[in-house]
């Protein structure tokens, strides 16, 4: 009884820590995505505020032209053809774009992303078996995680063989986003089963 206590306990940790898992994961993909949109118009509005300052002390630059030369900076673009000469506001110029090319790298990652998921929507999942996951500086497949895992629990190699990696990974994800509750199969429940007790008279005698 102690042991079965124990290995319940295991399993109670184990699905608690899953569960932990993936709702870190899900928060994770909303923060990205609800960050995405205020950090866009915080870049312009940083370019176009830059864009007024420079515009007050450099004396090359009206404000078009200083909006201009924020966007190439920022963007690490960098064309040449338009540069601060104020000496006295240098620093203050230096900082800035320090500051907004730390604004644009956490944009342009959290734009990746986004246009990653884009790129991948709609699209059928297919040869998921071959797909490397990489842990630290070593990777292996699916495929060969799959089967490894198949050994750790003795399961017979027809059974891992003859599973479909792509439908499996398809309904894990539904299941991740909530349109499936789980990929477990349903608890047997017998119907029309007539209870004969053995205290019970037999009905042809």
């Amino acid at each position: 009884m102690r042991s079965r206590r124990c290995v319940i306990n295991v399993i109670k940790v184990e699905e608690k820590d899953d569960e932990v898992a993936s709702e870190s994961a899900t928060s994770e993909d909303e923060e990205d995505n609800s960050q995405a949109l205020p950090l866009f118009i915080l870049f312009i509005v940083y370019i176009a505020l830059g864009g007024l300052m420079l515009a007050t002390y450099e004396p090359d630059m009206d404000f078009f032209k200083a909006v201009y030369f924020n966007f190439v900076t920022l963007t690490s673009i960098g064309l040449g053809d338009i540069v601060p000469r104020s000496e006295t506001y240098m620093a203050l110029t230096i900082v800035y774009i320090a500051i907004g090319l730390a604004l644009t790298t956490i944009a342009i990652e959290i734009a990746a992303d986004t246009l990653k998921k884009l790129h991948y929507y709609g699209r059928k999942i297919e040869n998921v078996g071959n797909v490397a996951i990489w842990f630290g500086g070593k990777k292996i497949t699916v495929k060969a995680l799959v089967k490894n895992l198949g050994d750790q629990f003795n399961l017979p190699v027809t059974v891992v063989k003859d599973l479909d990696l792509d439908h499996f990974v398809d309904c894990a994800i539904k299941v991740e986003e909530g349109e499936i509750e789980t990929l477990r199969p349903p608890p047997f429940e017998p119907e029309d089963v007539d209870s004969v007790y053995v205290d019970e008279p037999s009905q042809g005698l």
